[in-house]
């Protein structure tokens, strides 16, 4: 992998600002496969969803979490692929029929684990379903249906076009089941399908205008050696996928945690000047009021911090970056994602850092995924 150039020689950054064009290119054939992706008696007996991956995939299961529960009323969870694979398939359940809807994300669909979790939970009898853009994998034979994306081709860098594919495939079904099971009206589902579309016009728009902020930032930050993202609520999935971003574009250690966590823990860290703090508050935000509360803690500690939001909050902040997100708030963490992969595209620019140490010296093992890829699976038992 080579070194990342600032501007349009950055990998990264490319996939970014070509999200607009994937997201509206691939709105129609996404929109068709989860039509007919279950069937209408098997929505219905539907008690509980699951949606599992490693790393980017399992972040997109959290990204849309809320706006499965809210569209399709049924109750859902985002497991990491170790714990759907290996510690829930053996706790005690509910034996109905078709259930649970287990959504296993991967990409490549080789990801040993996710691979697993689709496995243990068909052999209990759950509707497995394998979201890949790898029709042809493991995943995709372990799991009992298939919900394929398309991916063209495009410069490689640390998941970024995958990721956001994925959690629009998973948002889209999630109407199509609210949809079957009567939730809204015809008017309100088109609506809330074409949110997609919204959403792509909408970065089309926010990346270039936010862009000089955050280079900027990414300049003025480039000497820290720690990194922590705080958010409340479905931005919480944002904060967790920039954290993964900074740590494959950069190696720069980061970790997300939530904004109340963060005064109970982390805001005892020593060496505060040391961490560079983003904080994220959407609108609408629930935690927009404890937000105002831990800035002047951030000031007083001495941390290097922005809080990204939205313009009609901004004008309450001190150091404020503002972000046009719609006003669809189950769609409204997809701007942040998005702003902070390309703050961590920048960030690497800066600092001449290779995406994923290049898989040498002591990072070689993961070379073409071996370190996720080439793993034990656990036997399927007989029940």
């Amino acid at each position: 992998m080579s070194t990342p150039a600032a501007g349009a020689g950055n990998a990264m950054r490319a996939q970014v600002f070509s999200l607009p064009e994937l997201l509206a290119g691939q709105y129609e054939a996404l929109e068709a496969a989860t039509r007919t992706l279950l069937p209408t008696p098997a929505i219905f007996a539907l008690r509980e969803v699951i949606l599992t991956g490693c790393g980017d995939s399992q972040i997109a299961g959290q990204l849309v979490r809320a706006a499965w529960v809210r569209l399709t009323g049924i109750p859902c969870r985002a497991l990491t692929a170790m714990q759907a694979a290996r510690f829930e398939p053996e706790l005690p359940g509910a034996r109905h029929p078709h259930t649970p809807l287990v959504i296993a994300v991967s990409s490549s669909g080789d990801v040993a684990r996710t691979v697993e979790a689709a496995q243990q939970w068909r052999r209990r009898g759950a509707i497995t379903v394998a979201l890949t853009a790898n029709p042809d994998s493991r995943l995709a034979h372990a799991a009992e249906r298939c919900l394929p994306i398309t991916l063209p081709p495009f410069a490689a860098a640390p998941g970024v076009r995958s990721f956001f594919l994925c959690a629009a495939a998973l948002y889209l079904l999630a109407v199509r089941i609210g949809e079957v099971r009567g939730r809204f009206h015809q008017t309100e589902t088109d609506r809330l399908r074409t949110g997609i579309l919204r959403s792509a016009d909408l970065l089309a728009r926010m990346l270039p205008a936010v862009e000089p902020q955050l280079a900027e930032l990414a300049r003025k930050w480039r000497g820290h050696r720690r990194y922590e993202l705080l958010a409340g609520g479905p931005a919480r999935a944002a904060a967790a996928y920039g954290r993964a971003k900074l740590l494959e574009a950069t190696g720069v250690p980061a970790i997300d945690q939530d904004v109340e966590e963060w005064v109970h823990l982390d805001y005892f860290s020593g060496d505060p000047e040391a961490c560079a703090t983003l904080v994220l508050c959407p609108s609408p935000a629930r935690d927009h009021s404890r937000v105002r509360e831990i800035e002047p803690l951030l000031q007083h500690l001495g941390r290097p911090y922005r809080i990204l939001t939205s313009p009609d909050l901004s004008g309450e902040l001190r150091h404020a970056v503002a972000l046009t997100t719609g006003d669809d708030d189950l769609l409204s963490t997809l701007p942040y994602a998005a702003a902070l992969a390309l703050f961590a595209a920048w960030l690497s620019a800066e600092q001449g850092a290779e995406y994923g140490r290049g898989a040498r010296g002591r990072w070689r093992d993961c070379r073409d995924g071996a370190t996720t890829r080439h793993s034990q699976l656990l036997p399927i038992k007989e029940d």
